[in-house]
């Protein structure tokens, strides 16, 4: 069943929302960001990605685990979209990890990396290891960085296996896992892949199918720590990998 659309005013109005969202982020990036550390600019990228976000018409919801450990913490999620990022970002001030041709994006490329983004050749071997151990370091110095380690993105119906090299940062900083998992549905309570960037789809593509959705409500599901403390990258990346496999076919069966 298709999901409901939205009338075409509010798809134009949608349309001049973002464009007035992403010049108000370069506005403040130019101007604020040179000043302010990289813990300050994921809280004001915070607060600009949930006014992107509603811009388009997505709600958002954040369930779950309330409060964190004390302690160093790696943020799991699976993969859907590029509109993950913004989400996730609106629900906790956070840095990404995201493949290195995202820098390449005009205008959000150039965002994604003023506001402290980290950047991952996911081609490379030796860049991952370069990377667990960057990555690591952020982690000692208390900041939250997001990964997704499924290293490519699916409609959201399933979760597909976890790369383990990035979780190696979680046990060098003897750090917790929280794993995070996304599920996007319509107006109607329906999942719906209308977030999708999938295959050969453009940034654009699914932006056009975002508007076109009357509502889209994204979920963000906050799952219990998983201490990093006597495992290795496998079996973290494994217990990672279950416990949000297990929440997308729980929703899934539940929506029947």
């Amino acid at each position: 069943m298709p999901d409901p659309r939205s009338p075409y005013p509010v798809r134009v109005w949608r349309y001049l929302s973002i464009v007035t969202v992403i010049l108000a982020g370069v506005a403040i990036s130019l101007v604020a960001f040179g000043r302010l550390s990289l813990r300050a600019r994921a809280r004001v990228a915070s607060r600009w990605n949930w006014s992107a976000a509603r811009s388009l018409g997505v709600s958002i919801r954040v369930t779950g685990q309330t409060g964190l450990p004390d302690r160093p913490v790696l943020f799991v999620a699976n993969h859907v979209s590029w509109l993950d990022i913004p989400v996730v970002s609106a629900a906790h001030p956070v840095r990404f990890v995201s493949k290195d041709d995202v820098r390449a994006w005009p205008v959000m490329g150039w965002l994604a990396t003023r506001s402290g983004t980290l950047y991952l050749n996911r081609g490379s071997g030796r860049a991952a290891h370069r990377m667990a151990a960057a990555l690591a370091e952020v982690l000692l110095d208390r900041q939250h960085v997001v990964i997704f380690p499924e290293g490519t993105t699916t409609d959201g119906s399933h979760v597909l296996p976890f790369k383990p090299m990035l979780l190696q940062a979680a046990i060098d900083a003897d750090a917790c896992v929280v794993p995070i998992s996304l599920h996007y549905s319509n107006s109607e309570g329906r999942p719906t892949t209308a977030a999708a960037f999938i295959g050969e789809m453009s940034f654009v593509d699914t932006l056009r199918n975002i508007v076109a959705v009357r509502r889209l409500q994204a979920e963000v599901v906050m799952h219990p720590p998983i201490d990093s403390t006597g495992l290795d990258r496998n079996q973290l990346a494994a217990l990672t990998e279950a416990a949000i496999t297990q929440a997308v076919a729980a929703r899934l069966r539940r929506a029947a």
